[in-house]
Order: structure tokens, then sequence, then C-alpha cells
């Protein structure tokens, strides 16, 4: 079959989770299938962008169709004016996987398509479960009209986890569930524990951390929850002189983290520092003595694994999707108690078999997540979708 997949997102230089997601898809897809033809679809402004496209030097069956024209000229025509259809730049194609949607204006989408079918993965319904919280950000009346929109025209919908799956079909009355297939994102085999100290320290004295510290990974979201870590880290570092270092990028609750942390009380141990490369992230997971998660919602939750992965003991939320996801492998807690947060931190700190269990069992349980199982998977629903 021919295949079409919506990389859109790939050449931007400060990658987040979906963008990783679509990149170690495609290129999981291309490493584990040589049948079928892949056409990458991006769209680019400045050319000299095209250095972040995939390379497919190795891969026969596959090319990348690059169209050079600004996103919100083309979102504009494809929300508008429904023109022109994806077959205009790829041809005819059997399927067009459509790897992420828009979570602000215009919203959802699906790009026209004359022929084939429709496949989407819709990562979460986050401002659904939270519109009190996500009214001043989102339109929630059109962010529900444009979901259910989508929904009617995809042939099938990929979601990252049962519990997002489950929130789709509560949510979006308009989803038959026979539509929706779960599929596991994996971990970047590249993403592994750094043991070489004299690579580390060049990481700790950039960013000016000189002393033992808790790491979390989050863009200033709500969801994210950085106002409650920021109380719980305040409680802990009463006892404990660690540092609080937040790598993410701006978010739609920025002022009132960056007011959270002036008013706690520790504002000299925290370091924000915006969106960091991946190597730089990496030596940080590594150097962390502890990581720390406590959102309050998650589709899936790339950073507990990645943190597992470079073995490091994770604290994380006692919500559902990431249950499903860490199992055993990880403190659980309860996101809106930041005194309890605080106590998860303190026990990991001093108790060196309890650390040493979560590092263990965060070894082996970040091996269930592979992106050859999810290319796998991925082509299941594509072959069921044609069939």
């Amino acid at each position: 079959m021919k295949i079409g997949i919506d990389a859109r997102l790939i050449p931007y230089a400060q990658k987040e989770g979906i963008a990783y997601y679509s990149l170690y898809l495609i290129e999981s897809l291309l490493k584990n299938d040589n049948i079928n033809d892949y056409i990458i679809f991006y769209n680019l402004f400045l050319q000299g962008n095209k250095k972040f496209v995939i390379d497919l030097k190795d891969f026969k069956n596959a090319r990348n169709k690059v169209f050079w024209m600004p996103g919100k000229i083309l979102n504009f025509f494809w929300t508008k004016m429904q023109f022109p259809p994806i077959d205009f730049f790829l041809g005819k194609v059997d399927i067009f996987h459509t790897l992420s949607f828009m979570s602000m204006p215009p919203y959802f989408y699906l790009p026209p398509q004359l022929s084939g079918k429709k496949v989407i993965t819709i990562h979460d319904v986050f401002p659904l479960l939270f519109p009190d919280q996500t009214k001043d950000v989102f339109d929630i009346k059109a962010y529900r009209k444009g979901l259910e929109a989508v929904v009617k025209k995809a042939d099938a919908i990929i979601c990252v986890s049962h519990g997002a799956k489950k929130d789709l079909l509560e949510f979006c009355g308009a989803v038959p569930p026979e539509k929706a297939h779960v599929v596991y994102s994996g971990i970047s085999e590249s993403i592994c524990k750094v043991t070489d100290f004299d690579k580390i320290k060049p990481v700790l004295d950039k960013y000016r951390i000189d002393k033992k510290f808790v790491l979390n990974i989050s863009r200033l979201d709500y969801n994210k929850n950085i106002t409650g870590m920021v109380k719980a880290f305040a409680i802990f570092r009463k006892h404990y002189d660690f540092k609080l270092v937040i790598a993410g990028k701006k978010g739609n609750v920025s002022g009132e983290v960056f007011k959270a942390i002036e008013e706690s009380g520790a504002a000299g141990d925290i370091i924000y520092l915006d969106y960091i490369g991946r190597d730089d992230l990496i030596s940080l997971l590594s150097a962390a003595q502890i990581f720390i998660f406590p959102s309050f919602y998650e589709a899936f939750g790339f950073p507990n694994l990645e943190a597992m992965k470079c073995e490091v003991p994770v604290i994380t939320s006692d919500i559902a999707a990431i249950k499903e996801i860490v199992g055993d492998a990880a403190f659980l807690v309860d996101p809106c108690r930041p005194q309890e947060i605080a106590l998860a931190m303190e026990q990991v700190v001093g108790d060196s078999r309890l650390r040493r269990d979560l590092i263990n069992k965060g070894r082996e349980r970040v091996k269930l997540f592979t992106w050859e199982k999810t290319a796998k998977k991925t082509l299941a629903v594509y072959n069921k979708v044609l069939s």
C-alpha cells in the first residue's frame, strides 16, 4: 500500500512530545516495513530548515515531500476552503496518517483528502476534562466541535493509552468504539544513562547546578501541576539541601508558576531552564537524584519513562493513564497534596533500599515500550482499516 504521513512537526528544532512521537514512529515504520511505500509530508517556509527533515537515504521505499508554504497559510486554506487536497501534494494514497491535531485555533481538522483512508493519532482531550481551568486558553465549544468533526471523518483513531481512549470515548460521544485503537508509544534507544561524570559536569556548570537536585521536565501548562510541585519542594527543602530544576517551555500558566516560585521561600534553589536540547536533558536526567512529574493529567507521559531509562527514581501522579504506563516502577502520589509529594521526596532520598528498588523496576519497565512495537501495531491498524 501507499502510505502518506503528516510530519509537519518534525522540522522544528525545539521538539516536544508529539514531535518526537512523529519522528520516532516514522523512523521505526521505515526500519520495520520494506513492503509498503511511504511519502512523508512537510510544509516549510524557510528552505534552510530542510536539514530537519528525516534522512531517507537508507530507505528505498520512502521519499520526503516538502511543500514550501508557511503553516498558517496552509492551515487557512485547509480549514476555511478545504483546498488543496493532500492528493495534490502526494498523489493518490491508500492511507494518510495525521500524527497530531491542532489543540489551539483552528483546533482539530484533517487535511482534505480525495482518496484513501484517514487515520489520526489523538494524544489527549485535556481541555474537555478541565474546562474551568482551560477556558481562558481554549474555546471549549469550538474545541469539542472540531474534535467531533475529526472523529466523524477519520476511518481509524490511534490513542496512546487505554486511559486516553477511555477519555476520548467518554468526552466525545461521536466516537464509535471500534474506530479507536490503543497503540503505546516507545522510548528512543538514544536515551540512556550517562555514566561519565566528565560529560555531565559541563552541563551542570552550564546551568549553575552546584548541589544535588530534583528534576522536572514539563511545559508550564495547567495540567503539569508545576505550582503544586513548587509548594512540595519548598516543604522538602526545609530538611534537605537540594535544588529543583524545571526544564520546559513557557505555557499557559507561566505567570502563576513564577509567582509561586517567588512566594515559595525557596526561590534561590529553584532553577527554571526553559527549553533545553536533548543531549543536555539526558545528562541532567542521569545526574538527578529524583525525577518528579506530579501532573493532574497525562495521556502517556514520556518523561517518566525517559527518566527510568536514565536510571533515576521516579515520583509521579497516582492517576489512570500514568499508572497504566509506569506500573509499580514509580512512587505514586496524589498530585493535589503537596505535603504528600514532599514526603515522597524525603522517603526516596532517605531510603536507599526504596531508591534501588525504584531504579531497578524502572529499568525493567521501560523495556516494554519500544518504537518497534509501536510501528508494528500501527501497521496492524493500517491493515485493518484497508481490510
